[in-house]
């Protein structure tokens, strides 16, 4: 959440996220579905001369610790965790779509993608780790109907 302090006479309080979305308003708040490095700019505009305006930025890190692990939803399954060279993802889904994946590091910087295609109603990807250092990773999965999955797991 942002929030602007805000002042008399009336001010026009426009925001910029950095990912494309912006709002307005002297108090905001926003999701970003992605991790990464944001510039965050607030534009204040008095409505009484517009000419008059200043504007603030700030860049802002959002990490993979700020998505909620939901670890085990119905259609997804994973392992073994700790990883030690393979991790196992299984999809059970009525789509036969495929699936966008990322792996990211504990300082959120993607080390791997692809795609996981499931064949019928059941799938199994084995998607080999073995170059990954040991740490904490975080598995996000795209998709269309069910949305952005994630779930954590250890190398």
């Amino acid at each position: 959440s942002f929030e602007a302090n805000t002042a008399t006479p009336t001010y026009l309080y426009n925001w910029t996220f950095g990912d494309g979305d912006t709002g307005t308003g002297s108090s905001v708040s926003h999701n970003y579905t992605t991790f990464g490095t944001f510039n965050v700019c607030l534009t204040i505009i008095d409505l009484a001369d517009p000419t008059c305006y200043d504007e603030i930025c700030y860049d802002i890190q959002v990490s993979p610790s700020a998505i909620t692990d939901n670890a085990e939803p119905s259609h997804l399954h994973y392992y073994p965790n700790p990883v030690v060279d393979v991790l196992t993802v299984e999809l059970t889904s009525r789509s036969s779509a495929s699936y966008e994946y990322s792996i990211f590091n504990a300082l959120g910087q993607q080390v791997r993608s692809g795609i996981l295609a499931p064949v019928g109603s059941e799938s199994s990807t084995q998607i080999n780790l073995e170059e990954l250092e040991s740490g904490v990773y975080y598995f996000k999965l795209n998709h269309t109907e069910v949305g952005l999955q994630s779930f954590k797991f250890i190398k």
